[in-house]
């Protein structure tokens, strides 16, 4: 193929991707605030990053919102199964059912299970009250905050890493589970010893994308909570922090730094999950 025809990709990835990369990384070094005259500062921002204790509780409550990611990725598998089933009927109708959260606008779905999580007059501590349960108060207690994001992002995400998961369970030759059925193995053999290590490759390039979403999840949280992730910042987490300190206190030089950090963070977490892949390959 002659080169020429890579030129508009690569003119377009240089003007979209590299030079706002290397962009981001001049203005991490640099104090500035919009209107105010540029000022180099070294590694200043990364200092007063770290020595801010808002970063710390972003990472910490980040941490706790990762454990998402392998309960999104096994709820997803398990969707894919149940959707790819022989004797299912109405599959088109079940996956688009599924996948139905997914193209719905963050911000509604936020609004929408504010109403339903509404501590007074929502629906889910109405039917708790219904089974004799306590209302609990889910906006405003710091110890659901969450629980609460957790359940919306299984309940948002599913969907699309279900679409994932069920081409490569489609991808795998049906020849080798009829003759592990005539070998006498069970269903949980089968996939065991043949599902899983075959979709090795795709669940690891979901947990990556899942990973990447978690630190950088932003519109849920501030659909959900505001700009300071709920109460006592419990909710919190690096995409929040990164837009919070570019946009609301207008720091470009403490956001772009933010921003190369939890990009660090989220390719090192990636190379993680590849070698634990490939180990198990």
């Amino acid at each position: 193929m002659p080169y020429r025809f890579l030129a508009p990709f690569l003119a377009l990835f240089l003007v979209f991707s590299v030079l706002p990369v290397i962009g981001s990384l001049l203005m991490s070094v640099v104090e500035w605030e919009g209107l105010t005259p540029v000022r180099v500062n070294g590694l200043e921002n990364y200092a007063r990053m770290v020595a801010d204790p808002a970063f710390g509780r972003a990472l910490g409550n980040t941490a706790v919102l990762w454990l998402q990611v392998p309960l999104l990725i096994a709820f997803a598998l398990a969707l894919a199964i149940l959707v790819n089933g022989k004797r299912v009927r109405g599959k088109a109708l079940w996956r688009g059912a599924y996948f139905l959260p997914v193209i719905l606008s963050m911000v509604v779905a936020g609004l929408a299970f504010n109403l339903l999580l509404d501590p007074r007059f929502g629906l889910v501590n109405t039917v708790l009250g219904m089974v004799g349960l306590g209302p609990v108060n889910w906006m405003g207690d710091e110890f659901w905050t969450k629980p609460s994001l957790i359940s919306v992002t299984l309940w948002r995400w599913s969907g699309y890493y279900m679409v994932i998961l069920l081409g490569g369970l489609q991808a795998i030759d049906q020849e080798l589970y009829d003759a592990a059925a005539v070998d006498g193995c069970t269903n949980s053999q089968r996939f065991r010893h043949i599902t899983l290590p075959l979709m090795s490759p795709v669940l690891a390039f979901a947990a990556i994308f899942a990973t990447a979403g978690s630190l950088g999840n932003f519109e849920q949280i501030y659909a959900m909570y505001g700009p300071d992730g709920g109460i006592a910042e419990s909710g919190l987490n690096t995409g929040l922090l990164i837009w919070r300190e570019s946009f609301r206190f207008t720091d470009f030089g403490i956001g772009s730094a933010l921003t190369f950090v939890v990009s660090a963070i989220v390719l090192s977490m990636a190379a993680a999950q590849l070698m634990i892949f490939r180990q198990r390959d």
